[in-house]
């Protein structure tokens, strides 16, 4: 089969060929891949910075602030964060974009209405209630923010600055 040299040539340059184009549509679905990734997280920052989700998270930030226990709130800012790190560990976002955007907003959301988290976990018996959310908040927060103090002063500050600059007080921050 293999006693004619052109032929040995023209096959090793057919296989040749089958794994250069097998390579290029691998390099073509990774780039597609990286691209999907970029516009859905601009969507998201979007979606996050749009008027009406600046509300909610400054509406979120007054009633954490008035009440720290509050467990009567919108959690749609909450939801939108369980959202996100669902896609986060699906592959679905980069993380390192996905952090220098949202970090200090999830880390400091969780620790504010971990209370909150608690409460509907126990109401409705389901122990994997805003799970994603919780286990981003941690991971960035053991990973990445080490030298960053979370606690009830600093918690509350970020609050305060979240329901100024969501309302668009810039003249108070």
């Amino acid at each position: 089969m293999f006693s004619d040299p052109i032929n040995l040539l023209t096959m090793l340059g057919i296989w040749a060929g089958i794994f250069a184009a097998l390579y290029a549509v691998w390099q073509q679905n990774k780039i597609a891949k990286e691209l999907a990734c970029v516009q859905l997280f601009l969507q998201l920052t979007q979606q996050y910075d749009s008027d009406d989700m600046q509300r909610k998270r400054a509406a979120l930030a007054d009633a954490l602030l008035a009440n720290p226990k509050a467990v009567e709130i919108d959690d749609t800012v909450l939801t939108f964060f369980e959202n996100l790190a669902h896609l986060r560990r699906r592959g679905l976002l980069e993380d390192e974009m996905t952090w220098n955007f949202f970090s200090v907003d999830v880390i400091f959301f969780h620790a504010a209405a971990d209370h909150y988290i608690a409460s509907m976990r126990t109401k409705f018996n389901a122990q994997d209630l805003f799970v994603e959310f919780e286990n981003l908040s941690r991971a960035w927060r053991s990973k990445l923010y080490q030298s960053v103090a979370v606690n009830p002063t600093t918690t509350t500050e970020f609050l305060r600055w979240t329901a100024r600059i969501s309302r668009g007080d810039a003249k108070n921050s």
